[in-house]
């Protein structure tokens, strides 16, 4: 997007277009190099900025296939977080369903970072009194101790 339109500038038309949100990924060029542009320009969703001068024609491409890379890899980013929502949604189901004892217990902290349901129905208490027992500071009990 060139940043002085024939009807106005840049700013102007990201504006009437519903912001960078509604926008596809843009490149902002100029005639004038200006700093405040620039950052204005990317502060409302520009992903770069290029002066036209003596090695715009040459800048040019590369920014593009900068800008198709970062998209590639904000993809390929966003499949992988929503492949290990999944995951963590599968195992988070299998763990809270099945009989076995299962718990994670952090070491470094020195705390149960989660029990499963069957680990509260063998000692007989509900997540509730757990969490109590947990703010109120009562860690030092044998019952919870992963080793008992």
């Amino acid at each position: 997007m060139d940043y002085a339109l024939p009807d106005g500038e840049a700013p102007l038309l990201v504006e009437r277009l519903g912001g960078a949100e509604a926008l596809p990924p843009f490149v902002v060029t100029t005639g004038r190099g200006d700093e405040r542009i620039a950052v204005a320009m990317m502060k409302l969703g520009a992903r770069d900025y290029l002066v036209k001068d003596g090695g715009f024609l040459a800048t040019l491409p590369e920014a593009l296939a900068r800008l198709k890379r970062e998209l590639a890899t904000e993809r390929e980013l966003a499949a992988t977080r929503a492949r290990l929502a999944e995951a963590e949604a599968r195992y988070r189901l299998i763990a809270e369903n099945v009989s076995d004892v299962i718990f994670i217990y952090e070491p470094a902290k020195g705390s149960f970072s989660y029990f499963s349901p069957s680990v509260m129905r063998l000692l007989g208490c509900s997540r509730e009194e757990r969490s109590e027992e947990r703010r109120v500071g009562k860690e030092g009990s044998s019952r919870w101790s992963p080793y008992h």
